[in-house]
């Protein structure tokens, strides 16, 4: 039996609202507090306004009131990186929510997080070294897989095409070490242009 979509069990009503369901207005009231209390949080904030696209205020109001937590958390884990969401807007996962489940939309939310803090080590590069341009020749690679996947990396970098503020040579060996352990680079396009949500962990 298919698991329900979020438009399914979003009947407030009846909804359970553990951190697993959804969100109730206490919990919007605190994510709205969240975002507008200091500095950090308001460009958090602002981020989502920017990505929210024309339907603005409305699409944030369904994301608050509607996505479960763990699902919001998904995608608030991911505007740490910037480079993601250049021309991307919020309005491109909205329609999702009728058509695939939660847990469906928050495995592939999180594997996104998962493949690029992997690449970066965890914290040994900071998210301003991925930048725009890199997302977008990765995407998609499977240097795990293929070799000329992995030479066309190489050359890339060579060219300054991507992580162009990696300069230090021993952590671009260590970063193209973990680039070549990745099954296939995925990003919020990937996710939301394919009809596959779900793909296999980097290693």
């Amino acid at each position: 039996m298919q698991a329900p979509t979020i438009l399914e069990t979003a009947n407030p009503m009846t909804a359970p609202t553990s951190n697993n369901h959804i969100i109730d207005n206490r919990d919007t009231a605190a994510l709205r507090e969240y975002l507008e209390a200091d500095e950090d949080a308001r460009s958090n904030r602002d981020k989502w306004k920017n990505m929210v696209g024309d339907r603005g205020a409305r699409t944030l109001r369904e994301i608050w009131s509607m996505w479960p937590r763990s699902l919001l958390e998904a995608l608030m884990n991911l505007l740490q990186y910037d480079a993601l969401w250049t021309n991307f807007s919020l309005g491109k996962i909205a329609p999702l929510t009728a058509v695939r489940c939660t847990e469906e939309m928050e495995d592939g939310l999180c594997h996104v997080g998962e493949i690029i803090a992997h690449i970066l080590g965890h914290g040994e590069l900071s998210a301003e070294v991925l930048d725009t341009e890199t997302v977008q020749q990765l995407e998609c690679l499977m240097p795990r897989w293929s070799t000329a996947d992995c030479c066309a990396i190489e050359k890339m970098h060579n060219e300054g095409l991507i992580f162009n503020k990696v300069t230090n040579s021993d952590q671009w060996a260590a970063l193209n070490e973990r680039l070549k352990s990745v099954s296939r680079i995925v990003t919020l396009d990937t996710c939301v242009g394919k009809e596959v949500f779900k793909m296999s962990r980097p290693a």
